[in-house]
């Protein structure tokens, strides 16, 4: 009945899958495995205590900030091709880059956005460096 989740983090940043070996299909089935696993009681790697209420629905929300990402940067991309770092330019995942650090992590997982859209043909290279949305 109990998870440790690790980086699935639950905080308001997050989810964070900016390393290099993270997919963001395979951070999707994460979420998913703990959702189904029921845990009356969960803790994460970044939060402090134990949650024991809406664990599910928090489960969700936070997967589905994923998915709302991906929805503004295919909207961004709807206006006309763009490369990684205009995407990133107009903030699709983080709205603020206090740090060089945080640019460089939205720009990573604009990134992998990218590369998740274009394998499910939503998004493909328009060249340049440019990815536009398939119509």
């Amino acid at each position: 009945g109990f998870v440790f989740t690790g980086d699935i983090c639950l905080t308001k940043v997050g989810p964070w899958y900016g390393d290099p070996d993270v997919d963001v299909d395979g951070f999707l089935d994460s979420i998913n495995k703990i959702i189904a696993l029921r845990p009356k009681k969960l803790a994460t790697g970044h939060l402090t205590g134990v949650l024991d209420s809406d664990i599910e629905k928090r489960l969700n929300e936070y997967g589905d900030r994923i998915y709302r990402r991906e929805k503004r940067i295919l909207k961004l991309l709807a206006e006309g091709p763009m490369t990684i770092n205009e995407l990133a330019d107009r903030k699709p995942i983080y709205p603020l880059h206090p740090t060089t650090f945080v640019l460089f992590w939205e720009k990573s997982m604009i990134k992998k956005h990218l590369e998740r859209l274009v394998r499910n043909g939503l998004a493909e290279e328009a060249g340049n460096g440019k990815y536009a949305a398939v119509k």
